[in-house]
């Protein structure tokens, strides 16, 4: 994968790309954050 990272930044850096692997968007969500007195919040929910 040929990826120019300093232009894609904006600023002058030298790197060297190992290894680039395409992401995918996995999404899951949820009708709601609790029940009853039990409540999910913070980073329990990310």
């Amino acid at each position: 994968m040929d990826v120019d990272a300093a232009a894609a930044a904006a600023i002058d850096f030298d790197c060297i790309v190992i290894v680039g692997n395409a992401w995918r968007v996995r999404l899951s969500l949820v009708g709601t954050f609790g029940i009853g007195r039990i409540w999910l919040a913070g980073d329990s929910v990310h």
